[in-house]
């Protein structure tokens, strides 16, 4: 019996360690810096607005029901370090629906109480010349895309703990 108690607070405390690490100690920045020189202004702007974030189970709900728990996506980050869920976070389920989140993003954030004014007037004026729901994408664009999906959703060997 002895035993038993021993193992229980060994997986106990190492639970609590695991609890402690962050969430995304396995994913890579959405924006980086150089990320300025691969696409538009209104992109590397608008996704200097996001956070990363991940699906909860009282987010699972409408279109989201089936999603998995703990699905990346990214949100307001205005709203996310406000600790709010729901509407001002985006789960792309395919990377094809990439652009439309973005849309709904920056509606987003030029109604988001948080947002500070002078980055909602930026974010209409370059939205005017270089908005995301063009259609078919821009080869810069498309690229740029591409590259926030695979950081979104990286490929990783969780028992070497390395990128693929």
């Amino acid at each position: 019996a002895e035993n038993d108690d021993n193992e229980t607070n060994t997986t106990s405390r190492i639970m609590q360690v695991i609890a402690q690490q962050p969430t995304n100690m396995y994913y890579p920045p959405l924006v980086r810096p150089i990320d300025m020189f691969s696409t538009s202004e209104y992109l590397f702007l608008l996704m200097n607005q996001t956070s990363r974030a991940f699906l909860t189970k009282e987010e699972k709900v409408g279109n989201r029901r089936t999603m998995e728990e703990g699905l990346p996506g990214f949100g307001c980050k205005y709203c996310i370090s406000a600790d709010r869920k729901g509407l001002c976070r985006f789960f792309p389920a395919r990377r094809r629906t990439l652009p439309m989140k973005l849309q709904d993003l920056q509606e987003h954030l030029l109604k988001c109480h948080l947002c500070p004014d002078d980055v909602k007037i930026r974010l209409s004026s370059l939205a005017k010349h270089e908005g995301v729901a063009s259609t078919p994408e821009p080869t810069l664009q498309k690229i740029y895309l591409d590259t926030m999906w695979s950081r979104l959703r990286p490929k990783v060997d969780r028992n070497a703990m390395n990128y693929i």
